[in-house]
């Protein structure tokens, strides 16, 4: 099985969708296995209303603060993968992601490659 990519300058974008409670969101995410969790920004999370597990905040400067918030979703499709029950983290504030990332909690669970000539993952 393959997923298509996008590829903005020298990051890579993989398509995703998640559900929960009946909510619908598809968006593409920043390609990081070096990131231990996938995050999305706290507007997507709060769209699908999203099960709130617990937040903390981190100051990044003097004025600034990102809160950061443990949630689980119904549903996350990548390519042919469905996880249920998935947790996930979210940023909100001056500094938090603005795209969302796909990290290594995700990643890790299937063997896949990376063909960037093709401009696809496939997946094993």
């Amino acid at each position: 099985m393959i997923t298509p990519v996008e590829f903005s300058g020298s990051e890579i974008y993989v398509p995703v969708t998640m559900m929960h409670r009946g909510n619908q969101f598809s968006t593409s995410l920043l390609f990081d296995p070096s990131s231990p969790h996938t995050i999305l920004p706290g507007r997507n999370a709060d769209f699908l209303k999203a099960d709130y597990l617990h937040a903390e905040k981190y100051q990044i400067s003097r004025e600034d603060q990102i809160v950061q918030e443990m949630r689980k979703l119904e549903v996350f499709k990548i390519g042919p993968h469905e996880y249920h029950d998935f947790l996930i983290v979210t940023q909100s504030g001056k500094g938090a992601v603005k795209r969302g990332i796909l990290g290594a909690d995700i990643l890790k669970r299937y063997p896949y490659n990376l063909d960037k000539e093709r401009k696809v993952i496939v997946w094993f």
